[in-house]
């Protein structure tokens, strides 16, 4: 899926339930955020998921949270502070809680993250491939109740 494709899918969504996004917050990371991010954790992010935190951004996103990228009035985590803590030990990237304590995010591989969703399981640290692609991901798992 290609982002307007995505863009589409996501406006249609919005127009039939707008009450899916009420309270979304929307914290939108800025290029230099987003290049900071990257520097600090050695990773190059998913093209798909820089569009999305650079033009939708984290918070409440329909039926998941997406973690801000960085520290924001009202929320408890963020894509820094999760990811500077890490209790796991692959190379791994978490993007947004599943809720339990496990996580959504992405493997990384050679200094790049996969476009692939992966989950983390926090109480064996195993990792399960979602088998999506990250715009995918939040159609099936966001978008879709």
């Amino acid at each position: 899926m290609d982002y307007s494709e995505f863009e589409a899918f996501l406006e249609q969504v919005r127009s039939t339930h707008p009450f899916w996004f009420d309270g979304f917050e929307g914290w939108r990371a800025t290029e230099e955020e987003i290049a900071d991010i990257e520097a600090n954790f050695r990773v190059v992010l998913p093209v798909s998921y820089r569009h999305f935190m650079a033009t939708v951004g984290g918070g409440g996103f329909g039926f998941l949270d997406i973690f801000p990228l960085g520290p924001r009035q009202g929320s408890v985590e963020d894509f820094q502070s999760v990811n500077s803590e890490r209790w796991w030990d692959v190379d791994f990237v978490a993007f947004s809680p599943v809720g339990t304590g496990d996580l959504w995010g992405f493997m990384v591989e050679n200094g790049a993250c996969l476009d692939r969703v992966t989950f983390l399981d926090h109480e064996t640290g195993e990792v399960m491939p979602e088998n999506q692609e990250f715009l995918e991901f939040l159609v099936s798992k966001a978008l879709k109740p």
